[in-house]
């Protein structure tokens, strides 16, 4: 038997998700995104050299769409006697991007992304392929986790607290919505739920060629599962449905995607 001491990077998580789970009533539902369409889109913009992937532009789409759609941009603060909700007058994202460590481990390093409604497509897929290919000991992100790892546990604490409670400082750390990174291809999880500290979030599953019917022919489709979290607190069913519904259209529309390549 070997007893190993919780990491802080462990209990930063830890954190994370006991705040998640104590102040946001998190519900969620799961979508399919069919992207045949702007899959070859994406692929001819990349051999032009242009900086797309279909991470990138699932971050600009929700951009757009939480730009359209001012509800989903909300989120529900606790103070040590009151809730409270705030609508952010700013649209803006974090994101994950994972990276390895010189000693082989993986880190997965937040990317915020401020006022990402106002940013072109180029832009959003400059950001990411800066943070997952610049040198790691020039990203600040990097060095905000080492000061986090030597920081003692009361400071974390503070930091949670500031979180739930302080829209200034949150916004400044956090952003007012999240976009997960982690998307697999061909096989991966395709459901699920979890916990979310920010009033809603979308994270995509798996990538997977399927079968299905389109004009009342059977037909292989390119089909992105996608995990849509909303706290209960601040949005409703119907919040929900137009936020996704609003999110289909965009993501599946190849008209959308040529004039986001153009205004690039």
């Amino acid at each position: 038997m070997k007893i190993t001491p919780f990491s802080k990077n462990r209990e930063l998580i830890g954190d994370q998700l006991t705040r998640a789970r104590d102040h946001h009533l998190v519900v969620s539902t799961e979508h399919e995104l069919d992207v045949t369409d702007v899959l070859p889109l994406i692929e001819a913009a990349k051999r032009e050299g242009f900086p797309v992937t279909l991470i990138s532009y699932l971050l600009w789409c929700t951009g757009q769409l939480i730009g359209a759609q001012p509800r989903l941009n909300r989120h529900c603060f606790h103070g040590w006697f009151r809730r409270f909700e705030v609508d952010f007058e700013e649209v803006s994202c974090t994101t994950v991007v994972g990276r390895r460590g010189e000693a082989g481990e993986d880190i997965l390093l937040p990317l915020l992304l401020r006022h990402i409604d106002k940013m072109t497509l180029r832009q959003v897929g400059e950001a990411l392929r800066e943070a997952k290919t610049a040198p790691l000991d020039t990203l600040p992100q990097l060095a905000a986790i080492e000061r986090i790892k030597k920081a003692p546990l009361l400071l974390l604490r503070w930091f949670s607290y500031k979180a739930r409670s302080d829209p200034h400082f949150y916004i400044q750390h956090f952003g007012t919505y999240g976009v997960s990174s982690n998307l697999a291809k061909d096989h991966g999880p395709v459901g699920g739920h979890t916990f979310g500290n920010t009033g809603c979030a979308f994270l995509p599953g798996t990538l997977r060629e399927l079968p299905r019917v389109v004009n009342g022919a059977v037909v292989p489709r390119w089909v992105l599962h996608l995990l849509f979290l909303a706290d209960h607190y601040v949005l409703d069913g119907a919040d929900m449905a137009r936020g996704t519904e609003g999110l289909r259209v965009l993501m599946e529309d190849p008209s959308v995607m040529a004039k986001a390549l153009r205004a690039s």
